[in-house]
């Protein structure tokens, strides 16, 4: 990444915490989930948390509505990360780590958590996920030499 200074300045790399909605087999229980989730990324939902937490909003609706958009007023350090998000320039910088396999191995995870989920070994399913996932870096590596 270049450093502070430098003509060819870094973007901003996004992360965080995410919710996953596992398959199951209760409808009602999947549909509460899907109507929860649905909350969640309101933009009244968004902008409470985000003015609770810090984080940034998923949504920018979300800056019109209430608690964030006072929050943003009274107090602008809190909208530091959300104006980098807009002034920068998306890089390959700003993309995040490159693992050429990311795909499959988040497919690879998700089927291990799944496994635990059902009531599968932890230790089987996780060094089943690791050893997976070591071959498919591997071969990645070598490919790209």
């Amino acid at each position: 990444m270049p450093a502070p200074g430098d003509a060819d300045a870094p973007g901003a790399i996004v992360g965080g915490a995410s919710l996953w909605i596992v398959n199951h087999d209760d409808a009602a229980k999947t549909a509460a989930v899907w109507d929860f989730i649905s909350f969640l990324i309101t933009a009244e939902s968004q902008s409470t948390w985000a003015a609770a937490t810090g984080y940034v909003p998923v949504r920018s609706s979300a800056l019109e509505v209430g608690a964030i958009a006072e929050k943003y007023k009274t107090d602008p350090r809190f909208k530091v990360a959300y104006d980098q998000l807009l002034q920068v320039a998306d890089t390959p910088a700003s993309l995040g780590a490159i693992l050429g396999p990311q795909r499959e191995i988040r497919t690879l995870s998700a089927r291990a958590i799944a496994t635990v989920l059902q009531g599968g070994d932890v230790a089987a399913a996780l060094t089943d996920a690791a050893t997976q996932a070591n071959a498919l870096l591997s071969a990645y590596i070598t490919a790209n030499q």
